[in-house]
């Protein structure tokens, strides 16, 4: 697989300096004129879609970030995200629960410290369900953010409070009690006692992996925060996310935890409701003043590159998507820092085109969010370098010609944008071009 890439590398690196005919010539004529021909007037489409899900869990792969809360927006609607998380007893000999005291049971979920959207001062609401049904991937090993599974309605844990993701933890040790040291960033849920003895008190529960995790196969979380605010959990694999269980023998000469295993596999459920806002009166309409892009599960934008066919007989240097960010006073989240672009094979498989591939080795797509000065005043915009691909496009090697562009890490994150579009007066969303010919 890396023998491939590299010669992937290596082959593109190849055409795509074959078609640089300007930069060679230049070095090596000095004096003499090549015709190079620069545009931005290419007629393109480009217009706001649904995406009817994400993939929020893949066997094999380690994402993550996972949210928890609901943005409600004036530009996108309301945005609503909850966490499945599964449950396992570690392979370990639980202690004689029945001749010990339960101190306390805490949900521990480490914060990702890049992962705070909205208002960092919204008291958060946050209620734990047990699950009724294991987390099961489905035919392609993976779960999607459409995805439910059944969960007991009565809730066994509840917490409500502001979240910082930049606070450390400061945890009394399980062996001393009066001891503390300081931990990473984390939101710890208290749960209720009375529900874990049901299980503790029964080794033959507590202490077999198959029976325990039939009986306790996870749990929901959800939150209504008391203002537009979601928290980024930090749930990847190596991620000490657990149930503690503190306990203390009958002469209280013994202190310690016993610990719960959680998000072995882990999952996002996200809800949309863009009834009545301005991304709805948007959606599937190709000439607009403004475009919207949305992570999660949210809006995408499809670009129709058809106009390139008429190219074929040019040499095409360079080609570059340039869309500028509408600026506002006091969005409610922050916008998108990073774009990604893709599009889909004649095998009818969702691909990443040749440019945003070879980024994971050098700079070709680029796409992040950068300032740029006109006239005296600044402005955000992404350019997107999709040469590559559009050379495929006028050259007939890839029939379609439409390409999508969504959010990089896009179910990890809450931010969106709001773009001008194709029809906007000064700053249109354009395709730039450098050409020449053969």
């Amino acid at each position: 697989m890396r023998l491939y890439f590299l010669l992937l590398v290596a082959f593109s690196s190849v055409y795509f300096s074959c078609n640089e005919e300007i930069t060679v010539g230049s070095a090596i004529l000095e004096d003499t004129t090549i015709g190079v021909d620069f545009t931005d007037s290419l007629e393109i489409e480009a217009k706001t879609v649904l995406d009817d899900s994400v993939v929020v869990f893949r066997t094999n792969f380690d994402s993550r970030t996972y949210l928890l809360g609901e943005i409600d927006d004036p530009s996108f609607g309301f945005s609503k995200a909850n966490l499945y998380l599964s449950a396992a007893n570690v392979n370990v000999t639980p202690p004689r629960f029945d001749t010990l005291t339960i101190d306390s049971v805490i949900m521990i979920l480490p914060l990702d410290t890049l992962g705070q959207f909205g208002d960092e001062d919204a008291i958060h609401n946050i209620k734990v369900y047990q699950l009724e049904e294991e987390l099961t991937t489905g035919d392609d090993n993976d779960i999607i953010s459409t995805d439910e599974f059944l969960y007991n309605s009565n809730a066994i844990a509840e917490v409500s409070r502001s979240v910082n993701h930049q606070d450390s933890a400061f945890i009394a040790l399980a062996s001393t009690r009066d001891s503390f040291i300081t931990s990473f960033p984390q939101l710890r849920i208290p749960m209720d006692i009375s529900y874990w003895e049901q299980f503790t008190n029964d080794t033959l529960i507590i202490g077999v992996t198959d029976t325990f995790r039939q009986l306790v196969p996870g749990f929901l979380l959800t939150s209504e925060p008391s203002n537009s605010s979601m928290l980024g959990l930090n749930v990847s694999n190596s991620s000490p996310l657990s149930i503690a269980i503190y306990y203390t023998n009958d002469d209280g000469t013994v202190n310690n935890a016993f610990t719960i295993d959680l998000g072995a596999v882990r999952a996002n459920n996200f809800r949309h409701d863009i009834s009545s806002t301005p991304v709805e009166a948007a959606l599937d309409l190709p000439a607009t003043e403004f475009a919207y892009l949305q992570s999660m599960a949210g809006v995408n934008l499809e670009v129709d590159l058809k106009s390139v066919l008429d190219l074929k007989d040019k040499i095409i240097n360079k080609a570059t998507l340039s869309m500028f960010l509408l600026e506002e006073a006091s969005p409610v989240v922050s916008p998108i820092d990073a774009l990604d672009v893709q599009y889909v094979t004649d095998a009818g498989i969702t691909s990443q085109i040749l440019d945003a591939v070879l980024r994971q080795e050098i700079p070709f797509l680029d796409g992040g969010l950068e300032s740029v000065v006109i006239g005296g005043l600044t402005y955000s915009k992404y350019d997107l370098n999709i040469t590559n691909h559009v050379i495929s496009i006028a050259r007939g090697n890839i029939d379609n010609t439409k390409v999508v562009i969504e959010a990089v890490r896009k179910p990890q994150r809450a931010s969106r944008s709001i773009l001008l579009g194709t029809e906007h007066p000064t700053l249109p969303l354009s395709l730039k071009l450098v050409t020449s010919n053969p």
